[in-house]
């Protein structure tokens, strides 16, 4: 791609870390049809084979560059070494946690992204522009 990154220089610092689980569930949604076959196929919140889900979010790709991290070469914010293919950046949830990503699971092991935003960890620059900004489903699993 010969366009310019739109991208945002996000920094790898901690942000708060406010819990967005939401694994409260009212009976009354569960219990208010006829029918005894299973109704949470439509609901957004339920569990499924995938695991958790956790809605449609933004995806967007970063590298080790200064223009993605702000510094080059820098850790993760839980201070580990982000792997392509492993390592995703997204804040609201603990680190460590496992999202399910078009068929790919990825730990969440940086920041930088709010809730709803996953930043996927791309070996070089040129994959990152390629991968631009997209959308999908996302499940939590494990």
């Amino acid at each position: 791609s010969d366009e310019d990154s739109d991208e945002e220089d996000y920094d790898s610092e901690d942000s708060d870390e406010e819990d967005a689980d939401s694994e409260d569930y009212d009976e009354e949604d569960y219990n208010s049809g006829d029918s005894d076959e299973d109704d949470d196929s439509e609901d957004e919140d339920s569990s499924s084979e995938n695991g958790e889900y956790l809605g449609t979010f933004t995806l967007t790709a970063y590298c080790w560059c200064a223009k993605c991290n702000g510094v080059a070469g820098q850790p993760t914010a839980s201070g580990t070494t982000p792997v392509s293919g492993r390592t995703v950046a997204m804040g609201g949830v603990d680190f460590g946690t496992k999202l399910l990503i078009n068929g790919n699971v990825y730990t969440v092991e940086d920041r930088g992204t709010p809730y709803g935003h996953v930043d996927i960890f791309m070996d070089s620059h040129e994959e990152c522009l390629e991968f631009g900004m997209q959308y999908a489903e996302v499940y939590r699993v494990g």
